[in-house]
């Protein structure tokens, strides 16, 4: 088996399929095209949005007052994700 490493150049930035194409026998095999994205700009680290002692602190107090269920949904809502 056979692996291939790309370093994609300036020209290749943009919206692609990709697909992998392998002989078995006397028969060729093809995958479905698998679309991808090539982004060369600038990527950022990720970074807390709050201090760990301060988020463990009010996810305890939402846990003890509100259980589970409704501690995911607040957080969330807290986050802007849900």
């Amino acid at each position: 088996m056979k692996g291939y490493t790309y370093t994609p150049e300036k020209e290749d930035e943009g919206y692609w399929n990709i697909q992998a194409i392998g002989k078995y026998g006397n028969k060729e095999i093809k995958s479905e095209p698998v679309p991808i994205r090539v982004y060369l700009g600038k990527i950022y680290e990720a970074v807390p949005i709050i201090e760990k002692d301060k988020f463990l602190n009010l996810a305890s107090i939402l846990l003890e007052t509100l259980g589970k269920r409704q501690v995911c949904q607040q957080l969330f809502k807290l986050l802007n994700l849900f």
